[in-house]
């Protein structure tokens, strides 16, 4: 066989005679493999492609080549086939080498390949699913709600990332019921640095639930003398003057409710004023009824 550099090996019989003169053969020159090496965008998500056809491999090519990936790995990642996965933004560059053939030139060749961020485009409120539970919440005289979700499928997620949601919201009424809301602030969390998206125009928020809070009222143990002038006024269903406080109420009230209620007398726990829209009583007893007179409470 004969060897030459530039041109296919050429094998076969040859009969060496002892001579001065000059012996010729005919050498094919080499193969040449004529890669595109130009630089490769992929869009994150986008379809598993081949980095072969960049080759440009003749049909008949007798090479055995090896791809690898350089740089981060968690950007990108190949497979002995050639076959290129994207699995996050970011830049790496794709190694393919394989030695001389017979019949072609070895292959050395670096092609850059950058992966960019999806683009959600604009956030709005059918890419969200809200957790149900943080859109409603008791009385407490605030328009305010701190809610939590997370991006479905519909918003353009590559399948397996995570997107959290958490908001502010500021409901359109204080009061007990079903209200719209609007949204204070937003913010992203999880796999987001692997997506473009803008939440500037999302203002509308869902709907919100405000519910009843409950209010327990019971009477105190109140001691007096039996036969007393205190036993018989309580007997006749009349209260001594010197007791301030029979009943007991207990809630979790607004601060500014409870601080009224600290102040009230006993006379006042007779007529108190609960919001009727916003509390509701719970255990009492039948001598106490409570009648709703001061709407400032």
């Amino acid at each position: 066989e004969i060897v030459a550099d530039g041109y296919k090996k050429l094998t076969g019989d040859f009969a060496v005679e002892a001579t001065d003169k000059e012996v010729s053969f005919d050498l094919t020159p080499i193969d040449e493999i004529n890669e595109d090496t130009s630089s490769i965008s992929k869009v994150y998500g986008s379809s598993d492609f081949s980095i072969v056809d960049k080759l440009n491999l003749p049909s008949n090519y007798d090479g055995s080549v090896t791809y690898t990936i350089e740089g981060d790995s968690d950007v990108s990642q190949i497979d002995s086939s050639g076959l290129v996965k994207t699995l996050s933004p970011g830049n790496v560059v794709i190694k393919a080498k394989a030695p001389r053939t017979d019949n072609f030139e070895a292959i050395d060749v670096s092609i850059p390949l950058e992966v960019t961020q999806k683009n959600l485009g604009q956030i709005d409120l059918s890419m969200i699913d809200w957790d149900a539970a943080s859109l409603t919440k008791t009385y407490d005289g605030s328009d305010a709600f701190e809610v939590e979700g997370v991006l479905n499928s519909s918003s353009g997620l590559v399948s397996g990332d995570s997107v959290s949601v958490k908001a502010t919201l500021k409901s359109s009424s204080v009061n007990v019921g079903s209200h719209s809301s609007t949204i204070e602030s937003i913010e992203l969390s999880g796999d987001t640095g692997k997506y473009q998206y803008t939440t500037n125009n999302l203002d509308d928020g869902p709907n919100v639930t405000i519910s009843k809070r409950d209010v327990s009222v019971s009477l105190k143990d109140v001691d007096v003398a039996y036969g007393s002038d205190d036993w018989k006024l309580i007997s006749e269903g009349q209260y001594p003057s010197e007791v301030k406080s029979l009943v007991s109420l207990s809630g979790d009230f607004p601060s500014k409710v409870q601080s009224e209620l600290d102040k009230l007398t006993l006379e006042d726990y007779l007529s108190i004023s609960i919001p009727k829209d916003s509390y509701k009583v719970g255990n009492y007893s039948d001598v106490i009824t409570l009648a709703k007179t001061n709407e400032d409470l």
